[in-house]
C-alpha cells in the first residue's frame, strides 16, 4: 500500500486540545468533498502523546497522519485539485502552521509484523546515511526491524510493526527516507518497551548502521481520529 504521511505543527493560535478537535473537523470537511476523499482509503490521525516513551521523543510537532492512498500519484496529485485550493487549503491554514503539502511524504508500506491498528504508537522519521543503494538499504532495515519486533526480547509488547519507504522527492522541510510505525496495546506496553535495554540497543545499532542519527525524529502518539474506526 502507498501512504501519504504528514508531520505537522498546530496553528499557534490553537491550544493542543483545540487543535485535536479542529483536526477532527478538518477530516470531516474532507468527507464533504467530491474529488478529495476518493484519493484516500485510510485516515489515522496521530496526536502527540504525553505518556512515557523514548527519551528522545520530540515535542516539536503536534500531529502526524497516516493516509492510505488509492495510488502513488495521488500523494501529491491531490494538492492540484481545485477543491483542495478552494476548500481544504483555507482550512489547513486555520488548523496547522502551514500547508500540509509542505509537510507530506509519499511512501510505500512494508509490514514487518502484521497486527491490528491500536491507539498507541511510536513513529520514527529517519534519514538514510549516504545516497546510493537505498532500496537495498531499506530491505536490510526491514529485516532488522522484523527481527527486533517479531523475535526480540520485547517483541511481545509490539502489536504491529511497519516500515514506510519514501518514494517521491520529499519537501524541503521534511527530508526523510523512512518512517517506521511501532504499535502497542496500551500506554503501559509502550512505556515498558521504551525502557527495555535490549530493544533500545538493537534500535540504536540499526540506526547507526543505516541512518544519520542526528536527523531522526521520534514521535510518541495516540490516535486522535481514524477512518475506518479502530476497534478497541
Amino acid at each position: 500500500m502507498y501512504k501519504s504521511i504528514y508531520l505537522v505543527r498546530r496553528n499557534p493560535a490553537l491550544s493542543p486540545e483545540q487543535f485535536r478537535e479542529r483536526w477532527k473537523q478538518h477530516s470531516a470537511l474532507t468527507g464533504t468533498t467530491q474529488r478529495i476523499r476518493p484519493y484516500f482509503t485510510q485516515v489515522v490521525q496521530c496526536a502527540r502523546s504525553d505518556h512515557a516513551g523514548p527519551a528522545d521523543a520530540t515535542a516539536a510537532f503536534d500531529g502526524a497522519n497516516l493516509l492510505g492512498l488509492v495510488d502513488r500519484a495521488g500523494g501529491y496529485g491531490v494538492f492540484e485539485e481545485p477543491e483542495h485550493r478552494d476548500i481544504m487549503l483555507p482550512d489547513e491554514l486555520a488548523t496547522f502552521s502551514g500547508p500540509i503539502k509542505d509537510s507530506t511524504l509519499v511512501t510505500r508500506e512494508h509490514v514487518c509484523k502484521p497486527g491490528p491498528l491500536t491507539r498507541h504508537l511510536i513513529l520514527r522519521f529517519l534519514k538514510f546515511a549516504g545516497g546510493a543503494g537505498q532500496e537495498a538499504t531499506f530491505s536490510r532495515w526491514c529485516e532488522r526491524q522484523a527481527e527486533r519486533d517479531v523475535h526480540g526480547p520485547a517483541a511481545e509488547q509490539v502489536r504491529r510493526s511497519v516500515a514506510n519507504r519514501v518514494v517521491e522527492p520529499a519537501p524541503a522541510e521534511l527530508v526523510f527516507d523512512l518512517v517506521t510505525e511501532t504499535w502497542f496495546a496500551d500506554p503501559e506496553a509502550l512505556a515498558a518497551h521504551s525502557r527495555d535495554a535490549h530493544s533500545h540497543t538493537a534500535l540504536d545499532e540499526a540506526i547507526g548502521a543505516f541512518c544519520d542519527p542526528t536527523r531522526t525524529v521520534t514521535f510518541v502518539a495516540h490516535v486522535n481520529h481514524s477512518r475506518p474506526a479502530i476497534e478497541d
